[in-house]
This record gives C-alpha cells, structure tokens and sequence, in this order.
C-alpha cells in the first residue's frame, strides 16, 4: 500500500478591501499594490521539503488558499457594508473552515503523518485566521459526516456564552443536546460530536501568523462609516470569536504591529499566553501605521520589513521562491526611483 503524502495547509485572509485576485481598480484607473498576505502566498511554492523526522528530505505538498478581503464582494453596498461594518466575517470564517475540513488528513496507517495547518492574516484577514483556530480548537475538524452538519454546529457554536440560548435544532446534529452554558456543557457537546463520529479533536495548528489585528475585537471600527448608522455587528454579536490563544494546540504564533498608528478605533489587539500554554509566541512592533505594516500601499518599504519579518519566522516551516522574494524588493527600489 503506497503512503499518503503529508501536507501543509496555508489559509491566508486578506485584509478590508484588499483582493488580489482583482487587482485593478477601474474607478481610479489603478493596479491595487499587493498586500503582505497576497505577496507571502504568492512566494508559497506548490512543493516543498520535508525537514525532519521520518522521511526527511522527501517531497511535501502546500496547499495554498487565498481569501480575498470583507468588501470585495460585487457592488457598492457589499464595498460600504461588508467592508465598513465587518459584516460577512462569520461567511469568511466557514469558508476557510471548510477548506480545511475538507481538505485534512490526520495521522493513519497510509499517512503516518497528520497535515499541518498555517492561518495567516491582516487586519480582518487576521482577525479572520484568530477566530479560524479558536473555532478549530473548540469544535475541531468536522469530518464528513461533521461538515452535513456544519451550519447547526456552527449556530451552536456562535451561541455558546449567550444567556438561555435555545437552538432552533434541538435534534441536530444529535438528539439530546447539551446546553453550552458552562464549561462541563460545553465539554460534553465536544465529546459528543467526537463519539458520533463527527469531528476530529485536538488538531495541531503549526502556526497563527498576523500582521496587525487591531480592535477591541480585533476589528477596527472606520468613524465615516459609523456616521451612516449602517448595521454593524454588535459586540455580543462578535464575542463569540475566540481570537485569544485558548487553543493550547496552537504551535507557534508571530504578530506584527503598529508603533505610530494613533487613530483611537486601531488599538492593537495583542495576544496574552494563558496558564499552562505552550505555544511559542512572538509579537515585534514595527515603525509605520498600519497600512504599513500590512502592505497594499504604494510604498512598500516599510511593510517590506514587516513581509521580510514574517517569512524568517516562518522559514524551516515553508518552503518559499526566493527569486520571487527577490524580485518584490526590487519592485519597491524601482517605484522608490520613480517616486523620487
């Protein structure tokens, strides 16, 4: 019987606005400068090696997955709303969920080796890769017969803290369902899901890697927008996002962040290791707002420090094109000549 290869998952989430697979904006007659998250998956090779353990040296897949920003949707409104107001974040946690459940294989006889899984970010992008593995720690990976599921899991899910919250499917996706009040309901709907063969506990996260969450909730609020009185999400509507660092499975976590952004509504959201953690986390401030640090911006010299930051970290862990790392520095010290 011939083994499975192991791989390594990369979702990498974009921040407001930012799309790079539309890279032109036909309203300003502009090509939209790439963010850190667009130039990091774009340096991702397909292929890279195995670095230790049993199979050293061998081949070892990437599988790359790129999600555009909230607010690149068709029209005006998804532009104003869904960027402005951070609505459709939830839409873009289940989307990367979904890739992944659907795409990871754990540890068995034919691949002794579980993939590994990288959540990358920027802005909402990062809020989006925080609230991804907290989701992944709580519920884990649903397996198929999870994913038939995943909406009621995932209601439930979004519920769990709120006060005398009754789900409207009492018998899905097992009957006798536990109130997740507390934390002994919420362990024993965890077991549940794992003894009717529905998820996968305990998944390793190689790493959390963002560049500046911002936010009391990791999300920045814009003031122009607020003057619209647009329907933005309410706190208790976002609580339920775990963007802290409970998932004790998380390997390493790296942050960047903004030293000289000063506008109220982009306090950085930092991480705080809780008692008994072992993940290895780094968190560096750098020079610049934080456009600056997470690129997109037609200069690109300091989040080229920041880009430069992020790929150390991660290097040992990934493998990169170099000649394509190469070739965004000299982008920068051409548009710099030109600037000049």
């Amino acid at each position: 019987m011939s083994h499975l290869r192991q791989r390594r998952i990369v979702v990498c989430c974009d921040g407001t606005w930012m799309n790079s697979d539309n890279g032109f904006d036909a309203s300003t007659g502009l090509f939209q400068v790439p963010t850190n998250v667009t130039r990091f998956v774009r340096a991702l090779k397909t292929e890279g090696t195995k670095r230790a353990g049993p199979g050293a040296g061998d081949p070892i897949g990437q599988l790359k997955y790129y999600q555009a920003g909230v607010g690149t949707g068709v029209g005006l409104w998804d532009r104003v709303v869904g960027g402005g107001t951070g609505l459709g974040l939830s839409e873009h946690i289940r989307e990367a969920y979904g890739f992944i459940a659907n795409n990871y294989r754990e540890s068995s006889a034919n691949s002794p080796d579980p993939d590994e899984i990288f959540l990358l970010g920027f802005s909402r992008g990062a809020f989006t890769a925080r609230s991804l593995a907290g989701l992944i720690g709580f519920v884990g990976l649903l397996t198929r017969k999870g994913m038939e599921y995943f909406y009621e899991i995932f209601k439930d899910y979004e519920n769990a803290s709120v006060p005398g919250y009754k789900s409207p499917f009492p018998d899905r996706p097992f009957k006798g369902k536990p109130s997740m009040g507390d934390a002994a309901g919420k362990k024993r709907y965890q077991e549940l899901l794992f003894e009717n063969g529905m998820t996968r506990l305990n998944v390793p996260i190689k790493a959390v890697a963002v560049w500046d969450t911002v936010g009391s909730l990791g999300i920045p609020t814009i003031s122009w927008i607020d003057k619209l009185h647009l329907p933005f999400p309410s706190n208790k509507e976002l609580l339920f996002y775990d963007t802290k660092l409970d998932n004790l499975n998380i390997e390493y976590a790296f942050q960047a962040l903004a030293l000289d952004e000063m506008r109220w509504s982009f306090p950085p959201a930092m991480w705080e290791l809780p008692p008994g953690s072992t993940t290895v986390l780094k968190q560096t401030w750098f020079p610049g707002v934080h456009s600056n640090i997470g690129g997109g911006m037609d200069d690109q010299q300091l989040s080229d420090i920041t880009l430069a930051w992020m790929l150390s970290q991660l290097d040992g862990m990934l493998d990169f094109d170099e000649d394509y790392i190469k070739a965004q520095w000299d982008i920068t010290d051409r548009r710099e000549v030109q600037i000049d």
